[in-house]
């Protein structure tokens, strides 16, 4: 047993050592790509650098940036790997340790330098005494059983570990997918978990999901990130800064595998998820108050995403937009200039660095106003996932005073009045406006579970929504810009369906006091009541 001696000496200092490295190396790269996100790429894309040498230049640079994750990603796997053995050496050589002083303290037994436990020999009297010899032979039995397991314990750890590193090498930075493949077997391994089990929440309760991820430790939660960064992006509860971080994963992983398989970067979804990641870059240049946080992504069909302008966790006023037809992953980038308008609009009565705004495109949006926006069915199915969505806001946001302001665009309001309506109302939402609305699924503004008086509904000249909407999707008559469906009508200078949020208008002014916290003070036509 030449283990036995090792293990009875063994040092783990140096592993420990390597852990600590490899760890240091995974902030570094991390925050490596956060530098390279805010100082290169960014400023290069406000810019506006253009042409054949800036989109080969660019190509490259986003690479470099997708392999500093997962270089990141694959240095932590590698420090809890050698955490683990550390933590399964020590192990093992205490219970070896224990193992032996209980053999030696028994006053029969030794144990050579090999490991081998032998008894005293016996005496002519207990030599023929069948129950002494029986009990002296099962006892060196179970000292023996003990020690062996100890050095057996010790092997697995190493052969584990040495089973683990192998996949680290040579080390692979081009496929992000790879990297969270590693990042699972790890994490399946240092959990005991049998892989179709992940052990992440299954996301029906935000406050269930928020207590699952404050009960992890940081190294957990470090691997969690790597090896999931789908499953952890998408649940409600999780502080917005996770669910970034895990999405940002995850647009790079969707980039990386569509360029892999030859799709255009000028055409379809590949182009509309590197016109997100270049928003997202440019805005990471930017003051850190207007960061884009990507808080939900999926790019199937016409693709669903949910993103917002500066932290909802950590700023008392939050508006949630909610668009109409037409609305899919392509029109993100402009949907977040619009939210970035309304975040900074509404900065002058929230206050500086007090206000977020989130474009909450989590639904699968009718594709043309006829015959698609006339059916209700988008709506009833996308309320309780907009229910959800602000559950999460709630579990997820980090104390003081909250204000909440759901705003729905065109269909987007009939969506909002969908999930207004049942459940007990949207969760902490405190004013809801509405802009050029089809109808809201309901009588009037009692029925959607906000105090009396904050209901908010605009509609500007030569918008032919409202009208329409009575005729399609407001079966009760009347649409918010109706006065008997008691929402106080905001005062509207803009013109059509889709000018609500322009720069320097009272549209969007008047938008923004509410938002802010001051509806007593917008200007309004006419008020509830």
């Amino acid at each position: 047993m030449g283990d036995f001696r090792t293990l009875m000496h063994q040092s783990t200092s140096e592993v420990t050592a390597a852990h600590g490295s490899w760890l240091a190396l995974s902030k570094t790269c991390g925050g490596q790509q956060e530098v390279h996100r805010g100082q290169v790429t960014g400023p290069l894309r406000e810019m506006g650098w253009k042409g054949e040498a800036a989109y080969a230049g660019m190509a490259r640079m986003d690479r470099t940036e997708s392999e500093l994750g997962v270089a990141g990603s694959q240095a932590l796997a590698i420090s809890v790997v050698l955490d683990n053995l550390r933590l399964g050496m020590e192990t093992a050589k205490r219970n070896l340790h224990a193992a032996v002083k209980d053999a030696e303290a028994d006053g029969c037994y030794t144990v050579t330098a090999d490991g081998t436990v032998t008894a005293r020999p016996l005496t002519q009297a207990e030599r023929h005494d069948p129950d002494v010899t029986r009990r002296v032979t099962r006892v060196r039995a179970e000292h023996q059983a003990r020690i062996d397991a100890a050095v057996q314990q010790a092997d697995r750890a190493g052969k584990e570990a040495a089973t683990l590193l192998r996949r680290f090498v040579p080390a692979r930075l081009t496929d992000p997918g790879d990297a969270q493949a590693d990042a699972r077997l790890v994490l399946q391994s240092d959990q005991g978990m049998c892989p179709v089990d992940n052990g992440l929440p299954d996301g029906s309760d935000p406050k269930a999901s928020a207590a699952w991820w404050q009960g992890l430790s940081q190294d957990d939660r470090a691997m969690y990130l790597a090896a999931y960064p789908e499953d952890v992006g998408r649940l409600n509860g999780l502080p917005v800064t996770v669910r970034d971080d895990a999405n940002r994963a995850v647009l790079d992983t969707w980039i990386a595998s569509r360029t892999a398989r030859g799709e255009s970067p000028s055409t379809g979804t590949l182009h509309n998820l590197l016109a997100l990641r270049d928003r997202m870059d440019v805005a990471d240049a930017g003051p850190a108050r207007y960061r884009i946080h990507l808080i939900a992504l999926d790019p199937s069909r016409d693709g669903k995403a949910i993103a917002s302008v500066g932290d909802p966790d950590t700023v008392e006023h939050t508006s949630v937009f909610v668009p109409g037809t037409g609305a899919d992953l392509g029109d993100m980038s402009g949907s977040l200039s619009r939210t970035d308008d309304i975040v900074r609009a509404s900065e002058a009565y929230g206050g500086e660095g007090n206000v977020a705004g989130v474009i909450w495109l989590g639904y699968d949006a009718p594709d043309e106003i006829v015959p698609d926006a006339a059916d209700q069915k988008y709506a009833r199915d996308a309320g309780p996932a907009l229910r959800e969505f602000f559950g999460g806001m709630e579990a997820s946001h980090q104390g003081g005073e909250r204000h909440i302001t759901a705003v729905g665009h065109s269909y987007g309001s009939t969506v909002v009045g969908a999930g207004a309506m049942d459940g007990g109302g949207l969760p902490g939402v405190d004013d809801i406006i509405v802009a050029g609305s089809p109808g809201m699924l309901v009588w009037g503004a009692s029925e959607l579970n906000v105090p009396a008086g904050h209901v908010w509904a605009m509609e500007a000249e030569k918008d032919p929504v409202p009208d329409l909407g009575q005729i399609f999707l407001s079966p009760f008559g009347h649409t918010p810009d109706d006065r008997n469906f008691g929402a106080n009508m905001l005062v509207t200078d803009t013109t059509g369906h889709n000018d609500y949020w322009k720069q320097g208008t009272h549209s969007l002014d008047n938008q923004a006091r509410v938002i802010g916290g001051r509806g007593q003070t917008a200007a309004t036509q006419w008020r509830a009541g």
